[in-house]
């Protein structure tokens, strides 16, 4: 066996020292990458750091700032005002409105704007919250099906029953004034978000979180429009045709139970609509990200970001209230629109309080249990 120096001037084959006999001496790799890295700087290369990201790039954590943000949603802080500036210019325009003459050009111009205004704060906040993409789905949606179904009850009656517009709201399309399909999708969205927030307290399959959530949309709808149909034909900006059924307030219960139906079904329609908030559930039904907790299932309370729409529609509540039985005299609109819209309120709002019991008793330590004495067999007298 040969001992002595390998043939590259290394350690003798063999000994502790020694490898294989293409063994090369550490300081001259070292002389080597130290080379190497300078032909790269000469060449123009990029140095790599440990990381594996060129050096002196922007990267993912640039402090540079964004126009937008994950998932094609407006960044910045104008996008971040809009919803709330839209939601302030809703209360400022309604608050003059009762104090206005009835049937005359203000309260037909202020009726206009505030639709424009909710409409606004609904637009913003989704594109803000949940992305461009989902918010053109939901308002191409919303709007459509809206004027889908005006026209069709112009025309034939169903589903609300017979009824015809003036001309107090403006422009029309197909005989329908352009802001009842604006009106239709600004309150879609928010009753969508209850809806959702109402079905955190369902625990089951897609399916029946699903219609849970286009239930109680629907229901918000449909209680809403028992506030806002009385004041309309009050305004004089459309009328029932008369004997058309049973009806409270001067409204056909056709008209209470088309709403139903139709908002359901929109509520159902939007809620199908992928968001980046929206997330799949273990029984193939979607829910809610902003709604999951650290271990999945939905969590409790109003998500932070939503605070928007939850004003507006409290507002729109409580105002439509006082309107009616301080300004408008129409103490049993303010009875049957505050019962109708009152109800799918409540069950969000149990929804939330059922799923945030649930989770706090999960999230609570375990009681240990009282440890049990044995009887002493020793004892003269044991416990019987």
């Amino acid at each position: 066996m040969r001992l002595g120096p390998g043939p590259f001037g290394g350690p003798p084959a063999g000994s502790p020292g020694g490898g294989r006999a293409d063994h090369v001496d550490d300081r001259k790799v070292d002389d080597r990458k130290k080379a190497s890295g300078a032909q790269a700087t000469d060449g123009r290369r990029p140095s790599v750091n440990h990381t594996g990201v060129p050096k002196g790039r922007a990267t993912a954590t640039s402090s540079r700032p964004r126009r937008s943000t994950a998932g094609g949603r407006p960044g910045g802080p104008v996008a971040g005002a809009l919803p709330w500036l839209a939601a302030a210019a809703v209360v400022a325009v309604q608050i003059p409105y009762p104090l206005l003459a009835a049937g005359g050009s203000g309260r037909a111009w202020l009726t206009a704007a505030q639709v424009l205004a909710f409409f606004t704060a609904s637009a913003s906040h989704a594109a803000r919250r949940r992305g461009w993409g989902f918010t053109a789905r939901y308002l191409t949606l919303a709007v459509a099906l809206g004027l889908l179904v005006e026209a069709a009850g112009l025309r034939t009656g169903w589903p609300f029953g017979r009824y015809a517009y003036t001309d107090g709201l403006g422009p029309e399309i197909v005989g329908v004034p352009v802001i009842i399909p604006l009106a239709w999708s600004m309150m879609a969205y928010p009753a969508l978000l209850f809806g959702r927030h109402a079905a955190t307290a369902v625990s089951g399959t897609g399916v029946a979180v699903r219609a849970v959530t286009a239930l109680v949309g629907g229901m918000l709808l449909a209680g809403w429009d028992l506030f806002l149909d009385p004041r309309m034909i009050a305004e004089g900006f459309w009328a029932w045709a008369p004997n058309d059924g049973p009806a409270v307030n001067g409204i056909p219960l056709t008209n209470t139970a088309g709403w139903l139906v139709v908002g359901a079904l929109l509520v159902a329609v939007v809620d199908r609509v992928p968001g980046p908030t929206r997330g799949r559930g273990t029984a193939g039904g979607a829910i809610d990200v902003e709604h999951a907790g650290a271990a999945g299932p939905p969590a409790a309370g109003w998500p932070a970001g939503d605070g928007v729409p939850l004003l507006l529609v409290c507002w729109t509540y409580g105002s439509w209230l006082l309107a009616c039985v301080a300004f408008f005299g129409q103490p049993l609109v303010a009875l049957t629109g505050g019962v109708g819209m009152g109800l799918p309120l409540l069950l969000a709002a149990v929804g939330g309080s059922r799923r945030w019991r649930t989770r706090a008793r999960a999230a609570a330590p375990a009681r240990p249990q009282a440890r049990q004495e044995l009887p002493d067999a020793t004892s003269p007298d044991p416990p019987r």
